[in-house]
């Protein structure tokens, strides 16, 4: 699941406008649901797909994109993941040595939990 911005060019003179989008992709299907302004279209694709009793979601972290996810309805639960690269983000702003920094990266390469 994923979002962002999309900058509207407008007539000279005018500001521009910035509206927002939302798209989601299930590992197994070929298409991707994705909405311009309205996240039920993404919401209502996701949930008449047949999903797996375990549904695993990765997000970027924003509250957006995991307000949207909470709508998805697996059989039994859903998995929330953060990806790697606003998790590395997040490590770096904890801060601390790099060998610190370093042994925690480590830890989460190697980790299957």
């Amino acid at each position: 699941m994923d979002g962002g911005n999309i900058r509207i060019r407008t007539p000279i003179g005018q500001p521009c406008d910035c509206k927002g989008y939302k798209a989601a992709r299930l590992h197994n299907f070929q298409a991707i649901a994705a909405s311009f302004q309205d996240n039920s279209i993404v919401i209502n694709w996701v949930n008449d797909q047949p999903l797996a009793p375990i549904l695993t979601c990765i997000g970027d972290g924003h509250d957006g994109i995991w307000n949207i996810i909470r709508e998805f309805t697996p059989m039994t639960e859903r998995r929330e993941i953060l990806d790697w690269f606003h998790l590395m983000e997040n490590l770096y702003k904890v801060g601390g040595s790099t060998q610190r920094i370093n042994k925690a990266k480590t830890f989460l390469m190697s980790w299957e939990g």
